[in-house]
């Protein structure tokens, strides 16, 4: 599916039991190359995305899989009293063995590989159960994962390869309010922040695990950068940064650590421990 000029390639609204295995999409242009609404027992798998072009008026809100519930706003298709309107979130989603690129010109980067870009206020916390899991993400031009409203949710086994000059990048952006999410056994080859726990809203039980970041392309930048969470466990991670290895705001739920980490700033490698509520940070030789 190339250069399409229509709203999504692909929209599933109150749908069940669908799979998308092996398609191909490149240099989409208005909106999303699939677009999952109020789904349950969703499988997108050995599929590639080859940019979104991002300099038009509604570059900011591309997504490649934008997961998200059923409402007016995301999907205006029907007349907007429509039952089909019900605010139903995802269940069951899973996205795996999936390549997503730049496009072929400059202007064509994926603005965010999967996520949404807002959320519901009549059904907070709306999807459950989301898998992303074995993919690899190229340069984009705002984030890979933007998690958004999720319960339930692991991000693993996944590949981050990509040099990124835009300040507002990050790999994997907790937005919102989001519970139980887990990100473990990821790599990253360079990214400016390979995951960033971000914005106002208060997130609970967030756990980075056994994850790799080789090296972030900013001395500005942080591997981990850690708002507004409560139950924060990060444990056993190896990282290799120019900048802050992890940074903190007083909305973190935990002992105040940040004088310890100040002391960290520039390291080479460390591995991080989440060890009876006290952040450990050992340089590694």
């Amino acid at each position: 599916i190339l250069n399409g000029k229509i709203n999504a390639g692909f929209v599933f609204m109150n749908c069940s039991n669908i799979t998308l295995d092996g398609i191909e999409f490149g240099n989409n242009i208005t909106s999303h190359a699939i677009q999952i609404a109020g789904c349950k027992d969703f499988n997108v798998k050995n599929c590639t995305f080859n940019g979104t072009i991002i300099d038009d008026t509604n570059g900011a809100k591309h997504e490649c899989i934008q997961i998200e519930t059923t409402n007016y706003a995301g999907q205006p298709y029907f007349d907007e009293s429509s039952a089909c309107y019900d605010h139903t979130g995802c269940y069951n989603i899973a996205i795996s063995n999936c390549i997503f690129n730049n496009g072929d010109e400059v202007t064509t980067r994926n603005y965010t590989s999967i996520g949404n870009h807002a959320y519901d206020e009549d059904n907070r916390l709306a999807h459950k159960k989301i898998l992303i899991e074995r993919c690899t993400f190229k340069t984009n031009h705002y984030s890979d994962i933007r998690a958004v409203e999720y319960k339930g949710a692991i991000i693993r086994n996944n590949i981050f390869d990509q040099v990124n000059e835009y300040n507002d990048q990050n790999s994997i952006r907790i937005s919102w309010q989001n519970e139980d999410i887990v990100i473990e056994n990821n790599e990253w080859i360079s990214t400016k922040c390979a995951i960033a726990s971000a914005n106002q809203q208060q997130r609970k039980n967030i756990k980075i695990i056994n994850n790799i970041v080789k090296g972030n392309i900013s001395a500005t930048g942080s591997a981990f950068q850690c708002y507004n969470t409560q139950d924060l466990y990060i444990e056993n991670n190896r990282l290799s940064t120019n900048g802050v290895a992890v940074y903190f705001n007083e909305g973190v739920k935990s002992d105040a650590i940040e004088d310890i980490l100040k002391k960290y700033e520039g390291i080479e490698e460390s591995v991080i421990c989440y060890v009876n509520d006290l952040i450990v940070l050992e340089y590694l030789v």
